[in-house]
């Protein structure tokens, strides 16, 4: 169960040679060099290993925060994620050209986002030139680093400094086990609390790291202090979670240190509340990380739901059940006029995707898209599931023989 690489972030503005230098550290070229300025448009992580420790360095494209090119904000863009993802973050000057304009603005990131930072400054040809680095320390981010990525130079230096840095990961972290046969990933994320405004704070990069881990996951622990309850804050991340396309189970952790509470706490209780306000209605699960208890359960019911998150619905099975629906609960009128559904199928997986063509989408209540959206959920077992329903107008005789497609969808 061994968890990544830590990640070191290499940053800085463009031809003051990161991937240069990267390709010197890691002993190969596999790092994208070349004259023009921001040409590393994407990142690549690459492996790296300095005395038997191991880690990965993430080549960014240049950092330019005034540039109004697409290039530059592409650019910059990747630099910003990448420092999202990382453990450190190595910025890197041209010590000939010493501070240039934006090198405050980029430092003040780096400061806000709380990561271990290491000063690189590069294009040190010799010891005669290691004085130019002095000029660095006005960033205020620790003593500069001299190193020369053509010629070697303070290299070995370098690679002491981010070994060192790279001792402890931060927030998402991949773990790896087995569960009945089957191999699981857990993702480890940094708590989340309302998202800042203001790009560069510790909220704002633990945040994305949370956002990012929710994109590529199946499904969503939601781990809540059994002796608070379901907070709101609890519910905005469940609702972050859903709209990432991840199934969610809600873990009430510390529930033996709960009930010992005087006025105790109703686990069915926060079952409706959950039910209630969270739309997806994912399972509660009482759990103890301290004593174990619940602990199998909830793996077993997150695997349950990334099953049922990747199933698909036959088609004919999909239509005999919404005419059921229809007949028991039929959709009310507008201005004189009934919504009819004509055809249904399952047209995606991981979230189900449903497709109904229907008469009129104008004609759709809300209150009934939700009731037969939980009917779904009831028969096909996807509580915790979340299910994109798009209502499509059927196209009229007339368009279709102009040749005109299906549109629309929520």
């Amino acid at each position: 169960m061994a968890p990544r690489l830590a990640r070191i972030a290499v940053v800085g503005f463009p031809n003051v040679g990161k991937s240069t230098l990267i390709n010197r550290l890691v002993g190969g070229r596999e790092a994208v060099v070349h004259r023009e300025a921001g040409v590393t448009r994407d990142r690549k992580m690459l492996e790296c290993e300095w005395n038997g420790i191991r880690f990965e360095l993430v080549d960014t494209g240049g950092v330019d925060l005034e540039a109004t090119d697409s290039l530059s904000r592409e650019v910059q863009g990747q630099a910003r994620a990448a420092i999202a993802d990382a453990d450190a973050v190595a910025i890197v000057l041209d010590a000939r050209a010493g501070l240039r304009q934006g090198d405050a603005e980029v430092a003040e990131i780096l400061r806000r986002a709380d990561l271990p930072v290491v000063v690189v400054a590069n294009k040190v040809d010799s010891p005669n030139e290691e004085p130019l680095a002095a000029e660095l320390n006005a960033l205020g981010l620790g003593q500069p680093i001299a190193v020369s990525a053509a010629h070697g130079l303070g290299t070995g230096d370098l690679l002491d400094r981010l070994a060192e840095r790279a001792g402890t990961t931060r927030d998402a972290i991949d773990t790896r086990l087995e569960l009945g046969g089957r191999s699981l990933t857990l993702i480890d994320t940094a708590g989340i609390r309302r998202r800042t405004k203001v790009a560069g704070t510790i909220d704002y990069y633990a945040q994305l790291r949370s956002e990012r881990a929710a994109e590529r996951a199946d499904v969503a622990l939601l781990v809540c202090d059994a002796s608070e309850g379901v907070t709101s804050e609890d519910l905005r991340v469940a609702e972050l979670a859903m709209k990432s396309g991840c199934a969610t189970v809600v873990a009430m952790n510390k529930w033996d240190l709960a009930r010992t509470i005087e006025d105790g706490f109703d686990l069915e209780e926060i079952k409706a509340r959950v039910a209630k306000r969270l739309r997806q209605r994912p399972p509660v699960i009482a759990c103890s990380a301290e004593s174990g208890r619940g602990v199998p359960k909830l793996l077993e019911t997150a695997v349950s739901l990334a099953d049922r998150r990747a199933e698909r619905i036959p088609t004919p099975e999909l239509n005999r059940f919404v005419a059921e629906v229809v007949a028991a609960h039929p959709p009310p009128q507008k201005r004189g006029k009934r919504l009819r559904l004509y055809y249904s199928a399952q047209v995606g997986t991981r979230p189900p995707r449903i497709a109904i063509q229907v008469n009129d989408r104008r004609l759709i209540s809300r209150d009934w898209a939700f009731h037969l959206e939980n009917r779904l959920r009831e028969r096909y077992r996807l509580e915790g599931v979340p299910l994109v329903v798009d209502f499509i107008p059927k196209a009229s005789r007339e368009r279709r023989g102009r040749g005109a497609g299906i549109k629309g969808g929520a």
